[in-house]
């Protein structure tokens, strides 16, 4: 009794205890979060999590294993281990952008980019600026991007219009500069003279050309006759040359070139089926091609297209829906295609604070592409691509992928990883960056990308593939296995089952008639990262095992710790995102392949029958049944 009450006490293990970890909601990072409850946002106290385990072991040849075990920094807790893994910044290489880059949107995973936390969503809605248009702002999801952190900080609109000095060109400048672009920057400019006419064009291309930081144009207005002309008698570049000035067109041409300006048009209010003459500026203009937006007015209270708001008409394929009607413009009530246009100008501020290396006809496709559809389906003449959007604009488009390097893509289909690589990538809690198809960086967690797949010993045990070749000297071992303790697939792939060359020590005892028998062994491996992986290298490894076997007649008795890494690392090279000017930021990350606790293995066997039970502490254990036997002729 005295052994195996000692052969018991090497497979125990002490108690992991952990102290609670206090810190402010996550949540209190987001600007507009922070304003409507500040009183959730003080700094708390933060108490560490403390962990703390030991090794007790003894008995036979397995005693080096544990001594070993615990000098690698073995722990121990259950099936549900949480304890961090051992993560180091390692410095980009040189050739790597190093400087942090603007901050990305914050989603909890690629297939969860919809979730936002109800709490941000209300105190956007509750803001005193969103209220009293909530129905408006409601209809394009606002409260999305703006519980996401995107107030149109860094950019500037340049508003032409009647300046300060008029009800409509302030109404226009508290709309593109309130509730949804709150932090945006406004130039306003007066382009009526005192007598309410429209200054000359070559005055307003003056304007546009002296403005260096406006990146959006807003003009809420048309001064074409409107009896003989829309966007579909604009058929040439003369024609809207004869129209404005050359001047103008030249000097919008230089915005949209030299600082990639983008200009919002207000489609006009003569309920025509045709917007504006100078709506048309995109289709004869070829260098303002995606550098231009026409928006038609949606009314809230009928659910269609404001009886006001002239259609998009040939202007379709640039056109896009907004709110206009009945809209608080905080000294009354206002409600025109004026009045829609600025909602288009502040959603693009917030797209370009969001992801500030977009160029602008990048965002204005972006605005299309996730534009609600109204009416026919498609691109129609009426609604152009249909109601601006701003939870979708903020969130990814298309199949995710994943960066390899600035030359490799691939699909963010879930990595499968085995229960060694899994396990501590998911101790380690890494986040990174996935990009979509406007190659756009969202950030996400690696743990949530991740299929962590069980080690499957059990299948090696009834397949027998373990693949040991051993040679022995006496109660000494040495030989090779194929091990598969480092196998996983997907952007996590490795080089496939690796190559372990161990030593050990095999004992044989009877003790009262039932033959004891003992393993221990140390094994060594150098695994490879595959190419298209985000697993760049890894260490030396190694890793200790044993067992200890009782047969007593037709019956057996059988415990052990599996192979079980205790020393050992790898790196992984992950995008964290994309720096202003659109380069791929990267960083490494070495994360400590040694094991917190090994597995332990159960098995009771008779005659040919053998059942066994592994407890895989952090994965799924597994029960397997076999029989093997050999059949003689």
């Amino acid at each position: 009794m005295r052994m195996i009450t000692k052969i018991l006490n090497f497979f125990m293990a002490a108690v992991l205890t952990t102290s609670t970890c206090f810190a402010m909601p996550a949540a209190c990072q987001n600007p507009i979060y922070r304003r409507a409850y500040p009183n959730r946002c003080t700094d708390q106290s933060t108490n560490k999590t403390s962990h703390t385990a030991l090794w007790l072991g003894g008995g036979a040849a397995a005693a080096g294993i544990v001594a070993i075990v615990a000098m690698a920094g073995g722990g121990s807790g259950g099936g549900n281990d949480t304890t961090s893994g051992v993560i180091s910044d390692i410095p980009s290489s040189p050739n790597m952008p190093g400087t942090s880059g603007p901050s990305m949107p914050t989603m909890n995973a690629y297939d969860r980019v919809g979730y936002t936390n109800p709490e941000l969503l209300a105190a956007a809605r509750a803001n005193n600026k969103y209220a009293p248009n909530v129905t408006q702002y409601d209809t394009i999801r606002a409260a999305y991007s703006l519980a996401r952190g995107y107030t149109g900080k860094n950019s500037t609109i340049a508003i032409l219009d009647s300046g300060d000095y008029g009800y409509h060109g302030t109404a226009v400048k508290n709309i593109a500069g309130g509730a949804i672009a709150p932090d945006v920057h406004i130039n306003a400019y007066k382009i009526v003279n005192n007598t309410g006419d429209f200054i000359p064009y070559d005055n307003i291309a003056s304007i546009i050309a002296s403005d260096k930081s406006a990146n959006i144009f807003n003009a809420s207005w048309g001064t074409e006759s409107q009896t003989r002309l829309n966007a579909a008698t604009i058929k040439t570049r003369a024609q809207m040359t004869a129209l404005t000035s050359a001047s103008f067109i030249n000097e919008m041409i230089n915005a949209a070139q030299n600082r990639d300006a983008i200009f919002v048009w207000a489609a006009g209010n003569e309920g025509r089926a045709q917007s504006t003459a100078l709506a048309a500026m995109p289709r004869v203009v070829q260098e303002l091609e995606g550098h231009f937006i026409n928006v038609v007015a949606w009314d809230n209270a009928t659910g269609a297209l404001a009886d006001y708001s002239n259609a998009c008409g040939v202007t379709k394929d640039y056109c896009i829906t907004a709110p206009g009607t009945d809209m608080n413009v905080e000294f009354g009530i206002a409600s025109g295609t004026s009045f829609a246009a600025p909602v288009v100008s502040a959603a693009i501020a917030v797209i370009r604070q969001a992801f500030p290396y977009m160029n602008a006809s990048e965002i204005t496709q972006l605005l299309f592409t996730t534009a609600r559809d109204l009416g026919a389906a498609g691109v129609d003449e009426v609604y152009g691509w249909g109601m601006l959007d701003l939870e979708r604009a903020t969130r990814p488009v298309g199949a995710p992928l994943v960066a390899i390097d600035d030359n490799m893509m691939q699909p963010v289909h879930s990595a499968r990883a085995s229960g060694v690589i899994g396990r501590q990538l998911r101790s380690a809690d890494l986040k990174f960056a996935f990009f979509d198809s406007f190659g756009r960086a969202f950030d996400a967690s690696l743990n949530e990308t991740i299929d962590f797949r069980p080690m499957g010993r059990a299948w090696d045990r009834m397949h027998d593939n373990s693949n040991d070749m051993t040679f022995g000297m006496g109660s000494f071992q040495f030989g090779f296995t194929n091990n598969s303790m480092l196998v996983s697939d997907g952007f996590l792939k490795t080089g496939g089952r690796d190559l372990m060359t161990f030593v050990g020590m095999r004992d044989e005892f009877d003790i009262g008639g039932i033959s004891i028998t003992t393993r221990a062994r140390a094994g060594f491996t150098s695994p490879r990262a595959a190419d298209d992986s985000l697993i760049t290298e890894f260490s030396n490894i190694v890793s200790l095992g044993g067992n200890l076997d009782a047969k007593w007649g037709d019956w057996r008795l059988g415990i052990g710790i599996p192979d079980t890494i205790v020393s050992g690392d790898m790196n992984v090279r992950l995008a964290t995102g994309r720096a202003a000017d659109g380069r791929i930021q990267y960083r490494n990350a070495r994360v400590s392949l040694g094991e917190r606790r090994p597995a332990t293995e159960y098995t009771i066997g008779y005659k040919f029958m053998t059942a066994g039970y592994i407890n895989n502490p952090g994965d799924t254990d597994e029960f397997y049944i076999m029989a093997k036997t050999s059949i003689q002729f």
